[in-house]
């Protein structure tokens, strides 16, 4: 199973890319643009490219292995989970939360990472802006976040009350959407509860609308530590949309300094 988890980590001064690393990129991104051409649909090739090209990236590169560092404190790579309720056995940069922060076009902070199938919430990016895995908390554009969230909150509503009248999402949203007999699923998430009115739905998602950080990711980790939303199925029944955890996420990103890199990461377990 996947999970969408937000980590942050501190960038060096100076990115750089090994020579040796750097060769071993260009070579098997070499061979994989050979064998593109003789399949040019095939989309695990067009995956694996798009990789290569993130390793010739310092910056991609270096976010990627900060993720590592910040993650293997949590069991990530362990042959035995070190906690069943925090357990990872690998991860992507964005993956299938690769559409998670808005950022101006310019940003030098932006990480790509891998993009897997869009986010079924995010919205078009804005002119001028542009949906990232990862950036510096100074470069993401929070307010305008925000202000999309709010003004596509009604029409948001209408079609997942919509979905769940007629039983089933859009085919193009499988398999991360399932509609069941008390609500809608999203990556994981319940998103709608059966019955609710749009006012409803709006004071459910209030901890989103007054905030400024209204994230809202299965889990959290750091240098100063990380906490999954499994651990408070007993105090907060909502869990990852509960207020509680919320509240837990903001503060871990107002915790953070302004030059902290936030990165959204898919992880599997």
């Amino acid at each position: 199973m996947h999970f969408s988890v937000l980590t942050a980590v501190t960038l060096p001064e100076e990115l750089a890319v090994s020579p040796r690393e750097v060769k071993k990129a260009k070579t098997a991104l070499m061979m994989i643009r050979a064998l593109l051409k003789l399949s040019p649909n095939n989309v695990d090739l067009q995956l694996a490219k798009e990789t290569c090209e993130r390793r010739l990236s310092p910056l991609e590169r270096t976010v990627h292995d900060l993720t590592a560092e910040t993650l293997e404190p949590y069991g990530m790579f362990s042959e035995e989970p070190a906690d069943t309720s925090f357990y990872w056995d690998y991860f992507k940069v964005g993956g299938s939360w690769s559409r998670c922060f808005l950022v101006k076009e310019d940003c030098r902070s932006a990480v790509l990472g891998i993009q897997n199938s869009p986010d079924i919430c995010t919205k078009p990016a804005p002119e001028g802006y542009l949906w990232v895995a990862g950036a510096r908390k100074c470069d993401i554009a929070w307010d305008k976040m925000k202000e999309i969230f709010l003004d596509s909150f009604p029409q948001s509503f209408e079609q997942l009350q919509a979905w769940f009248r007629a039983g089933k999402a859009p085919e193009d949203k499988y398999p991360f959407v399932y509609v069941t007999g008390q609500g809608i699923i999203a990556r994981y998430q319940t998103v709608y509860q059966k019955d609710e009115t749009l006012e409803q739905h709006r004071c459910r998602m209030d901890c989103f609308r007054n905030s400024r950080y209204f994230l809202n990711p299965f889990a959290f980790a750091g240098s100063s530590g990380g906490e999954s939303c499994d651990d408070l199925t007993e105090e907060d029944p909502d869990g990852v949309l509960g207020l509680r955890w919320h509240q837990m996420v903001h503060e871990f990103i107002a915790g953070l300094p302004e030059e902290a890199m936030l990165v959204s990461v898919d992880c599997h377990r």
